[in-house]
């Protein structure tokens, strides 16, 4: 397993953020370059240094802290979606944070390798005294018919967001875009082209 133990930290406004790991993923080339002509698409993967229309990448994990506050974008895949990952928990010790210090968990969309880390293989939730936000399109697209709806090879996907969105139904908070997470930190949808699978999966804004 390739472990990340260098973390890259910034400032931003009145938020101290630093950009963890839950390990290194594999990836299709139609997930870097979903627009991309075959042979464009194979440069990309090329420059990546990858090969046969895959290449490695790393699934990051913003820690932003302020104040009291102490935030997680998304949470990785614990050990459900490739074994290589799984590494967030040791990571945030490793910058002298405690899982059960983390106040809120902001999950941006609900793909694999973002919300399949929400709960162990216990079934418990990995951050247990957080809140967890997420915008309401993006819960009622998971939770209801049009995932249901989705072709059969993306249904093992909806499943999986579904196995970690359950145990939260109780604490759960719905948002709608813009409205605010904490003071001067807000969400903000992603042009269209991002959006895959996903309605209204969020990019973080903050002053």
């Amino acid at each position: 397993m390739n472990e990340i133990t260098d973390f890259h930290s910034f400032r931003h406004g009145d938020f101290d953020i630093t950009v963890l790991s839950d390990g290194p993923i594999t990836l299709p080339g139609e997930i870097f370059a979903p627009e991309a002509a075959a042979d464009e698409r194979a440069a990309v993967v090329e420059r990546l240094g990858g090969a046969d229309n895959a290449a490695h990448a790393q699934s990051n994990i913003p820690l932003i802290v302020s104040g009291k506050d102490i935030i997680l974008i998304d949470v990785g895949a614990g050990s459900r979606f490739q074994p290589s990952e799984g590494q967030l928990e040791a990571n945030l010790r490793r910058v002298g944070v405690d899982p059960d210090d983390v106040t809120t968990i902001v999950l941006s969309h609900a793909h694999p390798d973002h919300i399949w880390g929400v709960t162990r293989e216990d079934g418990s939730l990995r951050f247990k005294n957080a809140r967890h936000v997420i915008g309401r399109r993006e819960w009622e697209f998971w939770m209801g018919p049009e995932a249901d709806a989705l072709p059969a090879e993306a249904q093992p996907f909806v499943a999986g967001a579904r196995n970690e969105l359950n145990p939260l139904i109780d604490r759960i908070v719905l948002i709608e875009d813009g409205e605010a997470i904490v003071p001067g930190f807000a969400p903000s949808p992603p042009p269209a082209t991002r959006r895959a699978i996903s309605p209204s999966p969020w990019m973080a804004t903050g002053r």
